[in-house]
């Protein structure tokens, strides 16, 4: 049974979503993938390596636990951890991707199919989580570049921030 703890999170994720979904409708695939003035990443590209990051992270956390690894209990340095990383990921600094992340973002994406991308992706993960081993959720199971190694909560805390943040991008980008 996923614990309440992640499946708020969860649900937090699937709602700002769907939200994004409805909000960015209004907008043809054309605004949608015109880079800002200044540089950087579209709209569509920013959704893209969203997208990317949810699908590789669980890709990662699938792999890992297919040969039954040694894992270890989360604890304090993992909440302080998750907590320096909140204030940074909520403040203004620029944080740029992890080194291979989001490396080959297309120029040109159709919205409907990477929303419908995402969807499947979220079902993916949904299902996974309502497998996954009551004894794994406060194990050490995703290593975050910047957090190091993290249970379930936190890699749900890590999508929740990971979004927010990059919806507000979005919506600069636009």
């Amino acid at each position: 049974m996923i614990p309440k703890v992640v499946q708020i999170k969860f649900d937090k994720i699937e709602k700002d979503r769907i939200a994004l979904r409805q909000e960015l409708s209004a907008y043809s695939n054309e605004q949608l993938n015109k880079n800002p003035e200044n540089g950087g990443w579209s709209p569509m590209q920013v959704i893209q390596h969203v997208v990317e990051s949810e699908r590789d992270i669980l890709k990662y956390m699938q792999k890992k636990l297919s040969h039954n690894p040694t894992l270890h209990k989360t604890g304090l340095k993992q909440n302080f951890r998750f907590l320096l990383f909140q204030i940074v990921f909520r403040s203004p600094i620029k944080v740029k991707a992890p080194k291979g992340v989001s490396e080959d973002l297309a120029e040109y994406s159709d919205f409907e199919e990477m929303m419908t991308d995402w969807e499947n992706n979220r079902t993916e993960l949904k299902s996974w989580l309502d497998n996954l081993d009551d004894n794994l959720w406060d194990k050490k199971i995703f290593r975050h570049p910047a957090m190091g190694r993290i249970a379930m909560p936190h890699t749900m805390g890590f999508f929740d921030e990971h979004l927010r943040r990059h919806m507000k991008q979005i919506r600069r980008g636009l």
